[in-house]
């Protein structure tokens, strides 16, 4: 015999009415008419209020926040007007969010009355760029046997954004191995940065954070003010984060999948590129062309970087070893090279060949595909010194901290 999973409370009631309304009518009792004429009153209710519920109901986002990271919470606010002197019930909010992580309505609203801010904490898990489109607001109440949509414009008041991104978190990573001088393009040639400890640069006015042995003394007890030395730094290294976007080069889902590993590891080696004074650019092919950002270590480079981050997306297109002429064109040579390595052994070989011949010395992030296919977490990363360079094999949960230590 099969067993329907789920019967509708509707077909319920619907039926309970009907074998009520016989039962009256082959016995004759009244009670039995009043039973039945209550539960169709009941039925006619709740298919009629749920409209009822959302007629002068507008809902629209109030201070709401544009950006985002991965893992901290923001706050969402919506300002309800609900118009009349009745109060809504059990109304359920839908802001196009990603949907896979709310499970459900953005928002659930027990009670309208009046105009109200209302707002609520919302942590993302996933990184990426979503429209600020229309709100959504459905109710279901009182017994939930009919449903009522209606669809709220957003406002264009007070220059609204009319998106919100999310940024990939990171983690601190203990070590970043780079090895080699670079050659980069001349336009992107940085000869002196403020901060190094190579050559004398300049002096400046001295800061409470200072060393006391980076302050000038001569050149204080000349001026009679605290200033401190500055020196040169040569930019002759760099980092350059070259990603694979081909969604046939990845797998898994949602944030446990090797295409979000991926940012979050090149999120992670940008953060402690910065930190270690290291330049760093990123290049990714979307389909038209290779796009490249960088390299630098100022902060507008970084939010550059970590813009282009959080909206990339993989894409239906061949996998970037594909077409590695035009990998090289943009590619400065030397320096150090972080690589995604392709599923496909050939692949790998020519990027292999590419590194060598370019002077480079290769960090590459394995995957391991069965980890994230079956959903086996491995903690640990392993990683191995090769003749071409530094192979780091990444599973499902790894502790990406470890990263590049041997």
């Amino acid at each position: 015999m099969i067993v329907p999973s789920r019967i509708s409370i509707g077909w319920l009631l619907c039926a309970a009415v009907a074998v009520t309304a016989l039962i009256a009518l082959n016995r004759g009792v009244d009670l039995l008419w009043g039973i039945a004429l209550l539960l169709a009153m009941s039925i006619i209710v709740a298919f009629v209020l749920p409209k009822l519920q959302l007629r002068s109901l507008h809902v629209e986002r109030y201070r709401f926040p544009t950006s985002g990271t991965v893992g901290q919470p923001l706050t969402l606010s919506y300002r309800v007007r609900a118009g009349g002197w009745l109060g809504r019930y059990g109304i359920e909010l839908y802001d196009t969010l990603p949907a896979a992580e709310m499970g459900g309505p953005t928002a659930y609203l027990a009670k309208v009355s009046g105009d109200q801010t209302l707002q609520f904490a919302w942590i993302p898990e996933v990184r990426g760029c979503w429209p600020l489109s229309e709100l959504i607001v459905e109710s279901r109440y009182p017994l939930g046997l009919s449903k009522a949509r209606n669809s709220c414009m957003p406002s264009s008041e007070g220059g609204a954004s009319s998106e919100l991104i999310i940024y990939p978190d990171y983690v601190p990573l203990r070590s970043l191995p780079v090895i080699g001088d670079a050659t980069p393009h001349a336009e992107h040639r940085s000869t002196r940065l403020r901060g190094g400890h190579d050559e004398f640069f300049s002096v400046r006015p001295h800061h409470p954070e200072d060393p006391p042995r980076a302050i000038h003394w001569r050149v204080s007890a000349r001026t009679g003010e605290l200033v401190v030395k500055e020196y040169e730094h040569q930019l002759n290294r760099q980092i350059w984060i070259i990603l694979e976007l081909s969604e046939d080069e990845h797998v898994g889902s949602g944030a446990a999948s090797t295409f979000e590993y991926m940012i979050r590891i090149a999120h992670s080696v940008i953060v402690k590129a910065r930190e270690d004074e290291i330049p760093v650019g990123l290049l990714y092919d979307d389909g038209a062309k290779v796009q490249r950002a960088g390299p630098g270590i100022d902060h507008g480079t970084y939010l550059q970087l970590r813009e282009a981050l959080a909206r990339v997306n993989p894409r239906s297109q061949p996998a970037l070893t594909s077409q590695l002429d035009r990998l090289w064109d943009v590619l400065p040579s030397g320096g150090t090279w972080l690589l995604f390595t392709p599923r496909d052994p050939s692949g790998r070989a020519a990027l292999l060949r590419g590194a060598r011949q370019r002077s480079a010395y290769p960090l590459y992030v394995e995957f391991d595909h069965d980890s994230f296919v079956r959903g086996q977490c491995q903690p640990h990363v392993r990683t191995q010194s090769t003749a071409e360079g530094l192979v780091s094999i990444v599973a499902d949960g790894a502790d990406l901290s470890t990263l590049f230590r041997i």
